[in-house]
């Protein structure tokens, strides 16, 4: 009897260590952020069809706190009927909404009610305008929001009444530090959260660091941490930008090209380029002399990010795979076929 009730034990060991962890189902989905547009370019549209995109987090709105004026949800994306190719037309849209964190501190009980019901009211307002030729209406509503312990408790009680009032799926952005600390930065009362993989780091602070993908100090927040209480989605960057420091000063982050910034610049350290023609660049004149932090993601570096993710992360039997974000002009910056071999490497 013993003999048989070790090999049983035994069995069942040997089982459980052959046993792969399997990888979750995987849905693609980008993000739409910009402020002046609602045009879907033919290239966004070609990549999004080419990836089988099932989702769009467009963002409708922010709301800010103005000291005069109080809490202003204000509108960003233009509102006119959205051009969206017909074969796109099977998109999920979701209205998301950004929050700065100002709005919640300090903030009466009546407020939050108030502004719950302003959020659902606009989102349905302003989807009707924008999408209601080609879709129905919407079942999900996203909330970002870059909360901190101290405005947890307005955050979560906003998201209650939105979800209450509203009747609909809520789900919010998740950065990495409330994702390794739940019992300090609580758990959002929500039906999912994605977690935003990207920006770790203060590119102005660390500027020998790529800020846009910082593996290592990904892997701090991910390493240990138990399997969060909430259903989790993923959002990786699919965007590269440049930060111009003029007279050792920061000036403002651009979207330059490629073959522009070759002509204009040559490297002089990883990271760091120096303008040697001077160029008149959207709204601003680069000097020579000029110096440029070019970042980028790579092909190497994201497949060490889904490494890191599959290895720590208790996934769900689902997950979305959300890109950041849905622009020509970083389509351009890049070989489309990455955002493809991405979801590739997520669902071995």
């Amino acid at each position: 009897m013993i003999r048989k009730t070790i090999y049983l034990l035994l069995t069942i060991l040997c089982f459980s260590a052959c046993k792969e962890k399997q990888p979750p189902k995987v849905e693609t989905a980008f993000y739409y952020w910009k402020n002046t547009t609602n045009q879907i370019h033919q290239t966004e549209a070609a990549l999004a069809k080419k990836l089988e995109t099932k989702k769009l987090y467009v963002k409708l709105f922010e709301v800010e706190k103005d000291a005069k004026f109080g809490i202003q949800p204000i509108a960003k994306t233009q509102l006119g009927s959205w051009g969206i190719p017909s074969d796109l037309r099977h998109l999920h849209i979701i209205p998301t909404i950004f929050i700065k964190n100002e709005v919640l501190r300090n903030t009466p009980t009546k407020d939050l009610n108030k502004l719950a019901k302003d959020l659902i009211f606009l989102s349905e307002k302003y989807y009707a305008k924008l999408f209601s030729r080609s879709y129905p209406g919407f079942t999900e509503m996203q909330i970002d929001c870059d909360w901190t312990a101290s405005t947890k408790e307005n955050y979560f009680y906003l998201l209650y009444k939105i979800k209450t009032l509203s009747e609909k799926e809520i789900s919010c952005t998740l950065r990495l530090y409330p994702y390794m600390y739940p019992k300090i930065m609580g758990v959002p009362p929500v039906d999912k959260v994605t977690l935003m993989c990207y920006n770790l780091t203060n590119s102005l602070e660390k500027k020998n660091n790529n800020s846009i993908q910082d593996n290592t100090e990904l892997e701090k927040y991910l390493k240990g941490v138990k399997k969060y209480p909430v259903h989790l989605d993923i959002a990786l960057p699919f965007y590269s930008w440049t930060l111009v420091f003029q007279n050792n000063k920061f000036e403002k982050v651009l979207s330059l090209e490629e073959t522009t910034l070759k002509e204009i610049a040559h490297p002089t350290k990883p990271l760091w380029w120096e303008v040697h023609e001077s160029k008149a660049v959207g709204d601003i004149y680069l000097r020579i002399g000029d110096q440029l932090k070019v970042e980028r993601i790579t092909k190497e570096e994201t497949e060490k990010t889904i490494a890191l993710l599959k290895k720590y992360i208790d996934f769900d039997d689902y997950t979305t795979l959300s890109f950041f974000h849905l622009d020509h002009q970083n389509t351009k910056l890049k070989n489309e076929n990455l955002a493809s071999h991405f979801i590739t490497e997520f669902r071995k």
